[in-house]
């Protein structure tokens, strides 16, 4: 018992050697001694190490205080027995035949069995008391393994040794957010330098010194610093663990300033409107579509490249030197805004760039309306349709075209024919033109339907184009035409009536004025009354010859009409015949030639 209570002992002390070993490497590196000596790391492993060899020395030497004749000697001293007599039985070998020794073995054993238990009771409680320190020992080391924080921050470094070596080759880096900048302006520095708790960031301008200053790392081993108002030149380099980062370079230049600038918008040629200059900042701009907007400016330093520039819409300008000149052209609604870059590396304008609000007026749309007949109607029997166009644009119209197509009365469509209007003379935003629709020679048949509309574009860059509603005209049926061809003619004949009646009354009186005359004394010119009365003859005469004229042609028009529609009884050409003659006897070849 006494020996597996050693043992207890031993492996106890061992545990709690290792653990505070292992508490003492992390609270190393919670102080930051692995990022300033990453060697040191070693330390608290290798300690963890040797607390299994020192504990074995020590049970070792324990283990020789129960040997058999000191724990003989601590009964013999404990259980007041003389000096020797329990550490030389336990030292004599058993003899045959001596009954002494036989006899002081039994007295031995005997009083062993009796008071020997209790006098190793000193010896049990040493032991007892080294299982209770062991234990203790372990909760306590314990304890400050969990208090040190051996996962948090870099008390997690000591479980990672391999990885704080590594990190003790690391370079070290530095990086700039700029490399260049304008005079007065600053930079940010950002240094990394894994493994170490401070870094040495040396500084110096051209034609200056060294100098250093310490920053402290933080847990991934990065600090970060500005730097500046810069007047000159830099140059920066860091300095950590015996390594060194690359120097970085930082240039100065001039403020990119705009000297001048010169905006002019030309607009497109059909509106007939002068360049005009473009006052920037006045708030947005209402510019027609098409309008060419010329830029030149001058910067403060050479430029390597210009533009104006509207999300990602760029129209790039011809630079040379500081100077720069291109045009845009406005096609759509944005805000553009002048972009520079610098030859010596920089971007942008230090200064509020200009910009150029630009809301794009798109061309109007031209309109056009027939306003005659402006609604669906019957064709004449003539199939020749009076129209009216009306057409109207704000820049000017340039092209007008009737459009016009047969469906049939089963509901067939032919193909569209377009006709082109021609403008009338000094015809400009508005133009009003008298059009006639023939449909003839285009084989329409009655009862067909004839569909019309009129187109309009105006004389803008890209044209605009309109259409009116779309009309019809209904053509008649056959029995329809021939109704209208005999109500036609009637009237014909009515007004051939009439015209045969004027005639005899101008022959009267022509009748009389001759008569008048031949009683007058013979040679004398004619009475002023009797002159008037002869020219106011001729004059009925000559409006008696013009409307027979127009009753014939009126008479040859409905004829055609009538062969046309299918009209083939013979009554209508009898009807038609006696107005012939009665036309012919109206005006005789008599009076046609007097007249002329």
């Amino acid at each position: 018992m006494l020996g597996r209570g050693l043992i207890g002992v031993g492996a106890l002390e061992a545990l709690g050697g290792i653990i505070a070993a292992l508490a003492f490497g992390v609270v190393l590196g919670r102080i930051g001694v692995y990022r300033a000596a990453p060697s040191a790391v070693i330390a608290g492993w290798a300690l963890a190490a040797v607390i299994p060899a020192v504990a074995w020395l020590r049970w070792r030497r324990r283990r020789r205080g129960i040997a058999v004749a000191r724990l003989a000697a601590g009964v013999e001293r404990h259980g007041g027995r003389r000096r020797g007599v329990v550490q030389g039985i336990a030292a004599w070998e058993a003899t045959e035949g001596s009954s002494l020794i036989d006899q002081a073995d039994r007295v031995t054993a005997d009083w062993l069995a009796a008071e020997g238990d209790a006098s190793l009771g000193p010896a049990r409680r040493q032991v007892h008391r080294g299982l209770q320190a062991g234990v203790a020992w372990c909760a306590l080391a314990a304890v400050t393994l969990v208090a040190s924080g051996p996962t948090r921050d870099a008390g997690a470094d000591f479980w990672h040794p391999v990885r704080v070596l590594m990190l003790a080759r690391a370079p070290v880096t530095i990086a700039v957010d700029r490399d260049v900048v304008t005079r007065g302006g600053h930079v940010t520095v950002d240094i990394r330098a894994p493994g170490q708790a401070t870094v040495d960031l040396w500084d110096r301008e051209v034609g200056q010194a060294w100098e250093r200053r310490t920053l402290l790392l933080d847990d991934d081993g990065v600090a970060s610093v500005r730097v500046g108002p810069l007047d000159a030149g830099r140059f920066l380099r860091a300095e950590a663990g015996g390594r060194r980062s690359e120097t970085v370079e930082i240039r100065v230049t001039l403020p990119t300033l705009l000297e001048a600038l010169d905006v002019t918008a030309g607009f497109p040629a059909y509106l007939e409107r002068p360049d005009e200059i473009i006052e920037l900042g006045t708030g947005p701009l209402a510019l027609p579509v098409g309008t060419m907007i010329s830029a030149r400016g001058r910067v403060s330093v050479p430029v390597t490249a210009a533009a104006w520039v509207d999300g990602d819409r760029r129209r790039a300008l011809t630079v040379a030197g500081a100077e720069f000149a291109g045009t845009l052209r406005v096609t759509r609604s944005g805000v553009w805004q002048l972009a520079v870059e610098t030859e010596a590396g920089g971007t942008g304008l230090d200064e509020s760039a200009p910009t150029l609000e630009i809301v794009a007026v798109p061309d109007s749309t031209p309109r056009i309306a027939i306003p005659v007949p402006g609604a669906d109607t019957t064709a004449p029997t003539s199939l020749r349709q009076p129209l009216l166009l009306d057409a109207r644009d704000d820049h000017g119209v340039a092209r007008i075209e009737l459009v016009s197509w047969r469906v049939s009365r089963w509901g067939e469509r032919g193909p569209a024919r377009v006709d082109t209007v021609p403008l009338p003379e000094g015809a400009d935003d508005r133009a009003l033109v008298h059009w006639v629709l023939d449909l003839n020679d285009r084989g329409f048949l009655p009862a067909d339907t004839a569909y019309y509309l009129a187109r309009v574009a105006d004389n803008a860059p890209r044209p605009g184009v309109a259409e009116s509603p779309v009309y019809t005209l209904r053509l008649p049926s056959l029995a329809e035409l021939r109704r209208s061809t005999r109500a036609r003619a009637e009237g014909l004949r009515a007004a051939t009536d009439s015209l045969v009646r004027a005639q005899e009354e101008v022959s009267e009186r022509l009748e009389d004025l001759a008569v008048e005359q031949a009683r007058g004394t013979g040679g004398e010119p004619m009475a002023f009354d009797e002159a008037a009365r002869s020219g106011e003859a001729a004059a009925d005469q000559q409006e008696i010859l013009e409307r027979a004229e127009a009753l014939r042609e009126a008479l040859e028009a409905l004829s055609e009409s009538a062969w046309q529609s299918g009209l083939t009884d013979p009554d209508f050409y009898r009807q038609m015949s006696e107005i012939q003659e009665l036309l012919q006897r109206a005006v005789s070849d008599e009076l046609r030639e007097r007249l002329t």
